[in-house]
């Protein structure tokens, strides 16, 4: 089976792994400053700026039990409303693009806005002047959450533009683009009083010391074939969406690593099940849902052509 949809970059190379492997303190309880010193430098911030978290879920969990509510455009990644509905927090929608309505249709009380971009499901980004228009309109006492965690396989600056706000925040990860998504390891970054107060109530060890020293030696040096991954991704969009497309299927243009067939329905599902080939199926019974196939872009060339071939009329 082809699995092709959780969003799962490749591993890292093994030798590579058990080089690192090898020197971790798995004894010792984690100390997150070697990490904390890789993002920061990662992205030419302060050790201050950045917050180590279990994955980007845990930043948006952090995020969401700070708030007094969040507001967003729909569809979007699906933890949102399970930490929102976790700890009775309420969320509201409007539809992806409505930026306007993003601002004037807020509910009173609500103070943290977030956006997934690229977005997931449907891998659909912002262009650099949205998020200045964003950055302008953004109320005195209104956060904003920026969702970066396919960062990687986009070309636009959306990371650097949002923090030269001081009331927005950045979550990234290392599952997706790095292949670390069994480590769970993400981050937030922000102005260092906002993150102080968003973190305020979190565990002091929620990722384990091993995960620290992976990701650590990920960021300060990863092999090539990460670089290679992400290359990969962006030729391999443009051909799944043409596939897509000639099947008669609405594809949104992606900046993610996956594509995203609207309206796709049991035939097509069951097709490429039937050629051995796993993707994500949204049936948009939920607020917050698309409907249709969430197919991520195979991290090998040979699986490329697999699926290809799986998709040709």
């Amino acid at each position: 089976m082809l699995f092709l949809d959780a969003n799962e970059g490749p591993p890292p190379p093994r030798a590579w792994l058990d080089q690192v492997m090898a020197k971790a303190e798995v004894h010792r309880y984690p100390a997150y400053q070697g990490l904390q010193a890789a993002v920061a430098e990662r992205h030419a911030l302060p050790v201050e700026q950045v917050m180590v978290t279990a994955g980007g879920d845990e930043g948006i969990d952090r995020v969401v039990r700070s708030s007094s509510g969040l507001h967003m455009p729909r569809p979007t990644f699906g933890m949102f409303p399970i930490y929102c509905a976790a700890h009775g927090r309420p969320l509201s929608f409007v539809e992806w693009g409505d930026w306007e309505g993003l601002f004037e249709r807020r509910p009173p009380g609500v103070d943290w806005l977030a956006v997934v971009a690229p977005n997931n499901p449907t891998g659909a980004s912002l262009s650099l002047r949205e998020l200045e228009d964003m950055q302008s309109r953004l109320p005195e006492d209104v956060h904003l959450l920026l969702d970066q965690v396919y960062a990687e396989f986009d070309d636009e600056p959306l990371t650097e533009l949002a923090l030269e706000h001081p009331r927005f925040v950045v979550v990234r990860s290392l599952s997706k683009s790095f292949g670390l998504a069994g480590l769970r390891v993400g981050y937030l970054l922000g102005q260092a009083e906002l993150l102080a107060r968003v973190g305020a109530h979190s565990s002091p060890y929620s990722i384990a010391s091993f995960s620290a020293h992976v990701a650590t030696q990920m960021l300060k040096a990863p092999p090539a074939e990460v670089g290679a991954y992400w290359a990969l991704v962006r030729e391999t969009r443009p051909r799944l969406e043409s596939a897509l497309t000639r099947l008669g299927h609405l594809v949104p243009s992606s900046r993610a690593n996956f594509c995203f067939a609207s309206e796709a329905g049991a035939p097509l599902f069951e097709r490429l099940e039937a050629a051995q080939i796993r993707v994500r199926r949204f049936r948009g019974d939920a607020a917050h849902e698309a409907k249709g196939l969430r197919i991520t872009c195979p991290s090998a060339p040979a699986d490329v052509d697999r699926l290809l071939e799986a998709l040709k009329p």
